[in-house]
């Protein structure tokens, strides 16, 4: 997907290639035709082709550099989608989650309370594995993540990928022992 920059300076340069070769075309023909072969002339035609060459080369760095452009700005797309990621994850552990499993106190006075109290929690527990899916996927995308690993961007987000871990790893155990308590 090119851009209107892009666009503009690959016409450009294709432009400029075009009427150099032109340009050369011509000088060959009226070389030919007036049976001339001056030293100027002969320079003027190699500064020419060397300034075609300048611009064939400065043509494929800069569509090299707009390809890297364009990676490192998927990369930072990804990224930042990786990031609000595990910020979700761990605000609903923290806020919604816990709120749920706070809201769950009681263990039952006989039988049939407990059992109601064990389906309560297995609504829980199935409210929570969404967020437990979402969570081992970043996981795995954030540890596969093609990007710069030396940056302190992605060292941030190797310590919220932590956070997130010790959160989700916590409230699991809490929503284990529940369980075991209520059975």
């Amino acid at each position: 997907r090119e851009t209107t920059n892009q666009k503009f300076v690959s016409h450009s340069c294709h432009f400029f290639l075009a009427t150099g070769n032109k340009l050369i075309s011509h000088i060959d023909e009226w070389q030919c035709r007036e049976s001339l072969l001056s030293q100027d002339i002969l320079d003027a035609k190699e500064t020419i082709k060397n300034m075609l060459n300048e611009i064939e080369r400065e043509q494929t760095e800069v569509s090299i550099s707009w390809n890297d452009l364009e990676k490192c700005l998927g990369d930072a797309r990804e990224f930042t989608q990786l990031e609000e990621g595990v910020s979700y994850v761990t605000n609903w552990i923290l806020s919604t989650a816990e709120s749920l499993l706070n809201g769950q106190l009681k263990v039952g006075y006989d039988i049939q309370s407990a059992e109601k109290l064990r389906l309560d929690h297995e609504i829980l527990e199935f409210q929570c594995w969404k967020t437990y899916g979402y969570y081992g996927e970043l996981l795995y995308k954030i540890d596969n993540f093609p990007g710069c690993k030396d940056s302190f961007a992605y060292k941030d987000l190797l310590s919220q990928r932590d956070f997130m871990d010790f959160v989700c790893r916590s409230f699991a155990t809490r929503l284990e022992r529940r369980r075991n308590l209520l059975i």
